[in-house]
């Protein structure tokens, strides 16, 4: 998709570049926690854990499959291994609160935050 990563960074690094950033997408690491501990405009992308419940603490756009959203009838699950949803494959790891988040609602979540956040 030709996005500019960084990797191989310390600590150090890594704060330096999220303090000194506008904006910040992120999932549920480190880096969502530092950014809203700072306050940053941010996008956060969730799986199978409730982000709702991860990030209570600060004010970001969440991007999740989750069951009050209208569109998802049973995540968060924080069991994903065992998940009993109709669409999980038993033979495979992966689960639908994994694999189906859309590049446009991912997109969605940015804009909203950009909208939010103007800089």
């Amino acid at each position: 998709m030709n996005i500019p990563t960084l990797v191989g960074r310390n600590l150090s690094d890594w704060m330096s570049y999220i303090y000194a950033a506008d904006y910040v997408v992120t999932v549920d690491t480190a880096n969502f926690h530092y950014a809203g501990g700072l306050n940053k405009p941010m996008t956060g992308i969730f799986t199978h854990v409730d982000g709702k419940l991860r990030g209570k603490f600060y004010d970001f756009i969440l991007v999740q499959k989750h069951r009050d959203n209208g569109d998802w009838p049973c995540g968060p699950c924080y069991n994903y291994l065992y998940c009993t949803h109709s669409k999980c494959d038993k033979s495979s790891k992966l689960r639908p609160c994994v694999t189906e988040l859309s590049l446009m609602e991912i997109e969605e979540g940015i804009n909203k935050m950009l909208n939010r956040w103007r800089i």
